[in-house]
């Protein structure tokens, strides 16, 4: 539970639906809530940009290993832009 009683939200994102399920599971059995997505599913930047606005997820997993770069370099931009404290190096 996060301090204001809400249940903490996870976004997956990932081709695999045997992994998605299998995280999905692990993470609702802990008490958070999951919102699924595939990389592919986004057109551009600014669907998931939206995405991440309608969901504002506590915590992101994102599979980087898949032969989705475009997609993975939007997301990486995007969540500068989102998250900008947590992205510095």
């Amino acid at each position: 539970m996060t301090t204001d009683g809400a249940r903490p939200v996870v976004a997956i994102f990932n081709t695999d639906d045997a992994v998605l399920t299998l995280l999905q599971q692990a993470f609702e059995a802990e008490g958070f809530v999951i919102v699924a997505a595939r990389p592919t599913q986004f057109s551009g930047e600014q669907d998931l940009l939206d995405f991440l606005a309608t969901h504002a997820p506590d915590l992101v997993l994102y599979d980087v290993a898949r032969p989705y770069a475009a997609s993975a370099e939007a997301f990486q931009r995007s969540t500068k832009r989102w998250w900008p404290r947590a992205t510095r190096s």
